[in-house]
């Protein structure tokens, strides 16, 4: 039934299409001239219908979601009354939706952390209201009015949602803050930071909580779950905690069954806290999948046994593959492709050429010609003598390359190319002079040179060229056979090593979840020589690894996270949780990252709060993807972040000092850490292991452990290095040597989530075995592992700053200044406040010290069957072996015709033969004194040089 009745006027009876209007309390009518009617309800209308007034008649405009209504030509007898009517029932119909709109507002974002995928959803509810309410907010304040026009104007100072998120998120933190305070000063042992209870109340639907070392995760983690349970009614069964291992899982659940009593929670109401392979084992038991674990799960020296008789077999199949196997066992590399000398130095200094014949060699080259001499059982030796002792390099002794056994017949290797240049760091006219030099030597004494060049490799015929030189002298080929070389290969530990790598590409290959597209892809990308035979291998033995386990009904850890996640795809699984939580996520795997995404899109629209410290992560050889981390909204999604900046386990120069080296690679994040103990001088010492023979500084530790404990009696101390062998010599030298007990022994690996007052970290020197680690796995699996950024040793920096903050009180670095670390080299630079406790890491040191033939070499004193000489620590890839000075002991550099004493406060000198290299002495002659080579009383390879005083 309706209340009011507005007729068309005269105009709108002869131009109108309506006759009339009819007005009740819940809807409207529009009554057209052909007696059709339209029913609007009041809730239909999106703001309060508006009224204007002309000399023509009354026009009403009514708008809707999809549009508006305009009725023209109405009659204006009662209309103020009918207007007030109509306002008031459309009002009573907005306040509905404004206190609808509301509730929303309060629901998700007021009562709760605002999440990101709820503005989108907040925006589109309330878009319609707020544009009404600014379009006639002179009419909502006069029909809406009192608390609902409070609610709008609130809506509307917060429209739009995405602009005012943040706003929203502080107002939440402040009240949540405020009223868990008490909550939050006693869910753990000591009160939460300011930052650590952002962390526990921040739910947007992915958060990234970032940590520092001792800033206090692991509590984070338990005061979120017991946040959730005992303050926002969250089911257990409705969380998930993911840990990195079984040792962290049990931690968790230690300090969550312990913290858990002051609340009453039943142990039955726990969230599963699972390690990923746990996990999905338990998902695969629910999907009735096989859980039967392979026994190279159990014992993996059997994997290792599986992977070596597979690689027999490869290389028994057929000759070529044997071939193949031995051209991939050495990765090529092109000394032209060297930028630095440095970096030339370091390559050759950090890989081994051992030979089929079992020597070393200097460089790829060479071993491909020593190769290629034993397959065809040519006889020779590697830098042999040459008869008689001449010196064309300065300061070294000529040794040509090869010499054929039994015959007169030398093979140089020249590294020119067509046009006569050479690598980085030879001068190429210098070099090309001095290799006419050798071929004219060698025609001077009547001995047989025959030469190899750069060039020959870069065409791709060294071998052939090689096999011609050899045949035209008429030496003899007896190729072994293919059982030989198989032998011989098995001798020098080659299949070993190759087994060995193989079986880290499958770690790799499954940890990433790649195909083999993806493998060729990463191979070819990391420039790894001959790709595409790699890929073949790789992929051959990936396949049949897979056939092996089908074949006995069996999975490996691997599959118990790669079904696991398959089988949630596939909805054999539907997850429940609402909350995950995963600890350590800077060292998850692409394989792990899946299993969470496919969590995650078939769950109940979970929240994902992941915590980690991108400052240490250093497990990449398990599988370890830091960019999961570093660049999480690239793979995630919008999120939030919070830093857990303040520590209580070490002081600020720790902080410092580690901080400032960790964050020298740009692609961490930055963080500055607070510390609760201040000092206010270095508690970072550099020392040196002088004076010491043990290569692994135990009797300096113990030196350094006993002034320890005349200051601190009761201080835990622990003795912590790069690799277990040090430790282990260590230990042994400590406990037995000197007695000394109640220290703990870490690898830096190990030393993770560990702490101790003094900490003592040894082994740093450079090479593959010193710190930073220059040994990286062979460049085919280096492809295949979770990429690294380019910046050089990142994650051994990240594995020191580890080291360094296990450290309470005081940190003591015991590094070798004469094979110097580049990382001590960096901490040693002005930038750095630590305190060098040692003269034997200044400038004057290293000037007497450094090699003058090599780029990271430093000479140390040596005794031989002839006396004392200096011989570089860069070992079999420098030759550099100077003499020791008369005067003052330092090392003295060869040069042409003089010895030059490398300390500038002596520099004292002694003439040398400019021939052989051996002393001048002074003799007298008729015509008077002269100076005559030393090795002219020699009865074998005598010098008769001689030269004016």
């Amino acid at each position: 039934m309706y209340q009011y009745k507005i007729h068309a006027n005269l105009w709108g009876r002869i131009f109108g299409t309506f006759s009339s209007l009819e007005i009740g309390e819940d809807e409207f009518t529009i009554i057209g001239k052909d007696k059709e009617e339209s029913k609007y309800c009041y809730d239909k209308l999106i703001d309060i219908p508006n009224f204007n007034y002309y000399l023509w008649g009354l026009q009403i405009t009514f708008s809707f979601k999809g549009g508006e209504i305009k009725l023209f030509f109405l009659a204006k007898s009662n209309a103020k009354e009918i207007e007030h009517f109509i306002s008031i029932c459309t009002a009573n119909s907005l306040k509905q939706k404004i206190s609808k709109a509301y509730i929303e507002y309060q629901a998700f974002a007021l009562n709760q952390y605002l999440r990101d995928s709820y503005i989108k959803r907040l925006d589109s509810s309330f878009r319609t209201l707020v544009a009404a309410y600014k379009h006639s907010e002179p009419l909502w304040n006069t029909y809406i009015g009192g608390d609902e026009l409070k609610l709008i104007n609130e809506i509307t100072s917060v429209y739009p949602i995405v602009s005012h998120a943040d706003q929203i998120r502080d107002l939440y933190e402040k009240n949540s803050l405020h009223n868990k305070d008490n909550f939050f000063c006693n869910v753990e042992s000591n009160p939460l930071t300011d930052k650590q209870r952002k962390a526990v109340i921040r739910n947007n639907d992915r958060n990234l909580v970032l940590a520092a070392a001792g800033t206090g995760k692991t509590s984070v983690m338990v005061a979120k779950v017991l946040d959730l349970i005992v303050n926002e009614d969250v089911l257990g069964n409705e969380i998930l905690v993911l840990a990195f291992n079984k040792a962290a899982a049990e931690e968790l659940k230690g300090r969550l069954f312990k913290r858990s009593d002051k609340y009453n929670i039943e142990e039955s109401a726990f969230p599963i806290i699972s390690t990923f392979h746990a996990l999905g084992r338990g998902i695969l038991k629910e999907s009735e999948q096989s859980t039967r674990m392979t026994k190279f799960v159990e014992d993996p020296a059997k994997m290792l046994a599986w992977v070596t008789k597979w690689l027999i077999d490869y290389c028994g199949r057929h000759p070529d593959n044997l071939d193949n196997f031995i051209n991939l066992s050495t990765v090529e590399v092109n000394p032209f492709e060297f930028e630095s000398i440095e970096e030339y130095d370091r390559y050759v200094h950090d890989n081994e050429f051992r030979t089929l014949n079992g020597e070393l060699v200097r460089g790829y080259q060479e071993l491909l010609i020593s190769n290629w001499l034993f397959k065809n059982g040519v006889e020779y030796e590697y830098e042999p003598k040459y008869t008689p002792k001449t010196r064309i390099d300065i300061g070294f002794d000529y040794k040509p390359d090869f010499k054929i056994k039994g015959t007169n017949i030398y093979i140089e290797h020249f590294g020119i190319d067509r046009i006569g240049r050479t690598r980085v760091g030879i001068d190429s006219d210098d070099y090309v002079e001095k290799l006419l030099e050798k071929i004219d030597l060698h025609e001077k004494h009547g001995t047989c040179l025959l030469q190899t060049y750069h060039f020959y490799w870069v065409e791709g015929n060294l071998e052939t060229k090689l096999k011609g030189l050899i045949k035209a002298k008429d030496i003899t080929l007896i190729p072994k056979s293919p059982d030989a070389l198989f032998e011989t290969l098995k001798k020098l530990g080659k299949i070993a090593e190759s087994a060995n790598n193989f079986q880290k590409c499958i770690v790799a290959i499954r940890a990433e979840n790649l195909t083999e597209n993806d493998i060729s892809e990463r191979l070819e990308s990391f420039n790894v020589p001959n790709h595409k035979k790699y890929t073949t291998i790789l992929q051959s033995l990936h396949q049949a690894y897979i056939y092996e386990l089908s074949s006995q009904q069996e999975i490996d850890f691997d599959d118990m996270i790669l079904i696991a996640t398959k089988a949630i795809n596939e909805q054999k699984f539907r997850p429940c949780w609402k909350h995950i939580l995963v600890d350590e996520f800077q060292d998850i795997s692409n394989a792990r990252m899946k299993l969470i995404k496919a969590i995650v899109a078939k769950g109940p629209n979970p929240i994902l709060t992941v915590v980690g410290d991108d400052w240490q992560s250093i497990y990449r050889f398990a599988g370890g993807k830091l960019e999961l981390t570093t660049r999480f909204s690239e793979y995630v999604g919008s999120n939030s972040e919070t830093i857990l900046d303040k520590t209580f386990r070490y002081n600020n120069s720790i902080a410092e000092t580690a901080g400032q080296f960790i964050m020298k690679n740009p692609e961490q994040y930055k963080k500055e850490v607070e510390t609760h103990d201040k000092v206010t001088s270095p508690q970072i010492f550099l020392l040196d292991n002088s004076g010491y023979v043990n290569d692994e500084y135990a009797d300096k530790v113990a030196s350094i452990i006993k002034t320890i404990r005349q200051q601190d009696t009761k201080g835990k101390i622990s003795v912590l290095s790069r690799y277990k062998y040090q430790l282990r010599s260590a230990k042994t030298t400590i406990s037995r040597k000197y007695k000394i007990k109640g220290i703990t022994f870490w690898t830096f690996h190990a030393s993770k989530g560990l702490e101790a007052d003094y900490c003592i970290l040894i082994g740093f020197c450079s090479g593959i075995l010193g710190f930073p680690n220059r040994r990286v796995d062979a460049k085919f699996v280096e492809a295949l592992l979770p990429t690294l950024d380019d910046f050089p040793f990142s994650e051994e920096r990240r594995l020191l700053y580890v080291a360094i903050t296990r450290a309470k009180k005081k940190c003591y670095i015991v590094a070798d200044p004469n094979s110097r670390s580049q990382f001590i080299e960096e901490f040693i630079s002005p930038n750095y406040h630590i305190n060098i406790a040692s003269e034997r890491f200044t400038e004057e040191y290293k000037k007497i010290f450094k090699c003058n033939s090599c780029s990271d070499g430093y000479y140390e004193l040596l005794e031989g069957k002839h006396g004392k000489f200096y011989k570089c620590s860069s070992g079999f890839v420098c030759r550099s072996k100077p003499r020791v000075c008369n005067e003052c002991g330092s090392p003295s550099i060869d040069y042409r015709n003089k010895s030059i004493c490398n300390n500038p406060s002596c520099h004292s000198e002694k003439e040398i033969c400019d021939k052989c290299g051996r002393p001048m002495v002074v003799r007298e002659s008729k015509f008077g004194k002269f100076l005559g080579c030393s090795g002219y009383s020699l009865k074998e390879d005598r010098c008769e040089n001689t030269r004016r005083l």
